[in-house]
């Protein structure tokens, strides 16, 4: 199952508006093998700034909302992207599903900020438009999926804030069935059409935490309560 990366001697730590950040070092191999591409180290180290300055974006729009309804939010970044969690009073359903919602908000943003700057104005710099159309790509697409209905995605977890609003217990067996239907038929289709073999491995290991988390709840037959460790409602 996915949880908080444990701290190493190795990660970047500061903070930002008051919240910690910790950078570990399996974000920078990951986002790195990503961004090869061709092998042109210019570009991979744009790719890797737009990706570092995205995701930090992101998990502040969590962040951030989090603070402003009296928590304590903190971030890592890490080899699967980013993931903020965070400590304090429970929040009604309403406030989960706005602190979700607003990762993906954030970075909806900055692409409407690039859209609304760059329009009718040519781009010579090659630099300039290389950096532009990953942010693009990193906050507009990416974004869009992070919203695709699977746990552990932020509409994942705004699909289990909703059906726990009818039960708590049924809630989540159908969040995470539903989840495990979804991403299954996501990685088939992705690999068939595109060959995305990273997208498709992604899809495939939510589809297998899905899976475990099924089993686990059947097989322990308890009713998960809706307690301050489960760091995925937050």
């Amino acid at each position: 199952m996915i949880g908080v990366p444990q701290p190493s001697p190795y990660d970047i730590s500061f903070r930002l508006a008051g919240i910690p950040i910790r950078i570990s070092p399996m974000f920078w191999i990951i986002t790195f093998v990503l961004g090869w591409g061709d092998g042109d180290f210019k570009n991979v180290a744009i790719w890797v700034g737009c990706v570092l300055f995205s995701v930090i974006v992101h998990e502040m729009g969590h962040g951030l909302t989090n603070k402003i309804f009296g928590r304590r939010p903190a971030i890592v970044l890490h080899g699967m992207g980013g993931l903020c969690f965070s400590e304090g009073p429970s929040l009604s359903s309403w406030k989960r599903v706005l602190v979700l919602f607003n990762g993906p908000l954030a970075g909806f943003m900055i692409y409407g900020i690039i859209y609304l700057t760059t329009q009718n104005q040519p781009l010579t710099n090659p630099n300039v438009r290389e950096i532009l159309n990953n942010l693009i790509f990193i906050n507009l697409f990416w974004g869009l999926i992070n919203l695709i209905p699977i746990w552990p995605l932020d509409g994942g977890q705004i699909m289990g804030v909703l059906l726990q609003k009818i039960s708590l217990r049924r809630g989540q067996e159908l969040t995470h069935g539903l989840s495990l239907v979804v991403s299954g038929i996501g990685a088939i289709l992705v690999f068939q059409r595109t060959e995305d073999v990273y997208l498709t491995l992604l899809l495939g290991m939510f589809a297998f935490n899905n899976f475990q988390m099924l089993q686990m709840m059947r097989h322990n037959h308890l009713l998960t309560d809706d307690s301050e460790t489960e760091w995925w409602k937050r």
